[in-house]
């Protein structure tokens, strides 16, 4: 039997794969996680500090600064950040859940004679594929 298929019913199968990833343990885990993290105030102290001296180091390297001491600094803040059960947790599950996306990603392009998530990106975006 030769059907059809229309824009339409390629929409509703598009919202149907949405609806049923809410409910995919990656992204359960990686919601769970990121409310733990958003909830631990010393982690995100942690992680707002280690990303304002990458910024500073950047800055300083821009115009020929010596960040020597700068960059001892972020090594341990990020020593610190990642010896955080919260943000360590929450990377693993960010991990996790990019592996996740890539999978569903590759079976879908695998039934496509393209890479669908380089052809859904925007234009110039160097995401998602």
């Amino acid at each position: 039997m030769n059907e059809t298929i229309t824009n339409i019913d390629l929409l509703s199968t598009a919202t149907e794969l949405g609806e049923a990833m809410q409910d995919a343990e990656p992204l359960q885990e990686f919601r769970a996680a990121r409310k733990n993290f958003n909830n631990d105030q010393d982690a995100v102290k942690l992680y707002n500090d280690f990303v304002m001296m990458q910024r500073e180091i950047q800055i300083a390297n821009q115009y020929g600064g010596d960040s020597g001491a700068e960059q001892n600094k972020l090594t341990e803040l990020e020593r610190k950040l990642f010896a955080n059960k919260n943000f360590d947790n929450f990377i693993k599950a960010q991990n996790n859940l990019l592996e996740f996306l890539q999978k569903v990603n590759s079976q879908i392009s695998e039934e496509l004679p393209f890479d669908f998530a380089s052809l859904a990106k925007p234009a110039g975006s160097s995401c998602c594929g």
